[in-house]
Parts: C-alpha cells; structure tokens; sequence
C-alpha cells in the first residue's frame, strides 16, 4: 500500500504537483516484476494517470530500443529511426508535457541504464517513475522499497495456493517447509515450483 500511496497523484487543492521517483529493490526472484504489473494493472492506479509506460529493462538492455518503446506507448507514433540522441529525449519529453505519466522501468541493473530515463517526466505534473531493481540506492533520493524474503509460513502458504492447494493452519508439515527453503523463499521461485507440482501431478 505505501508504494500505491506515493503512485497516486495529490488530491489536495494546496498540493503543488510534483513528479516524482519511486525505487522498488529486492533480490532476482523477490517479485520486483509482479509488483510493478499489479500496480500498472490495479484500476484505482491506472485511473489516476493519462498515460502508462512499461518498460523492461534487464542484464543488457538496449536502451533506443527502449525509448522507442516508450514513445510509441505514449503517442502511439514510432520514432524516426535516424533520429541523434538529443532529439529522441526531446521527443520523449515532448510526448510526457502536460500528461499525468505514469512510467515503470523494470529490472534496472545499473545507474547508467537509469540515468537518460530520470528527467524525462514533466515535473509540473503528478506523473511518477517506477524503478524496480536489484541495486539499493540506484537512484539517490528516491523512496525506496525493499522487497524482503516471505517467512517460512508466508511462503508454504504461497506455494500451496499458486498449487491450487489449502495450506491450512501452522505449523505446517515439515516436507513443506523444506520445500520453501528449497525455493530459497522466494515468491516467484515458489509460484514457478508450484506450477511444475501442478503439472507432475496430472501426469
């Protein structure tokens, strides 16, 4: 709810608009992605918005590609591809002016991925940055969300449902527990793990 919070834009009439940055970090696995398109899909967040941007960044990402992506998804209008650098920012920048933008760049992996994407935004609007990452502290500044690793209840409870399966009262079994340390608690390890029982099971 607090990272919800920060995406919505202020209410109050006395509030001066302001975009701002907000940094989701965890380790591969803690559900950095999962997060980020919960909140792009969640109605009461997109309805705040004009526009929304979702960009995936990854290890090695190819970032014209990406900016190109993020033109077309705000203006519906690809880029000229014999654009300079200089005039694709302007462009992108012209796309955000005067638009509430709602902008999520997933699995950044290094500040130098960040860096042409943070000023982008119009800052006299309540358009938000979302950056999911690995690193703590890739963008100085930010709110920043830390994704942590679910308890042992917390996780046998999550792969038992993503199984299709009541986890029922703890504590649990201790088959199950070694299974979730097994998935090193990791929400999306867990659900992945899930699905293969699911799929052995119907064999």
């Amino acid at each position: 709810t607090g990272i919800k919070e920060l995406l919505f834009p202020g209410t109050s009439a006395v509030e001066q608009p302001q975009a701002i940055t907000v940094a989701v970090q965890g380790m591969g696995g803690s559900g950095k992605t999962v997060t980020a398109a919960a909140l792009v899909i969640d109605k009461s967040v997109r309805g705040r918005f004009d526009v929304v941007a979702f960009l995936p960044f990854g290890q090695t990402p190819v970032l014209r590609d990406l900016q190109k992506m993020m033109h077309f998804q705000l203006v519906k209008k690809s880029l000229d591809g014999n654009v300079s650098d200089d005039e694709v920012l302007e462009a992108l920048r012209v796309a955000c002016k005067d638009r509430k933008v709602l902008c999520v760049l997933d699995d950044v992996w290094t500040k130098e991925a960040y860096q042409p994407f943070a000023r982008l935004l119009d800052d006299a609007t309540d358009s938000r940055l979302l950056v999911t990452t690995r690193v703590k502290g890739l963008v100085p500044g930010a709110p920043e969300f830390a994704l942590g690793l679910l308890s042992p209840d917390d996780s046998v409870s999550l792969l038992m449902e993503c199984a299709g399966e009541k986890a029922g009262t703890p504590p649990h079994d201790k088959l199950l527990y070694d299974a979730v340390e097994l998935c090193g608690h990791l929400p999306l390890v867990l659900s992945i793990g899930a699905c293969f029982a699911r799929q052995e099971e119907k064999r």
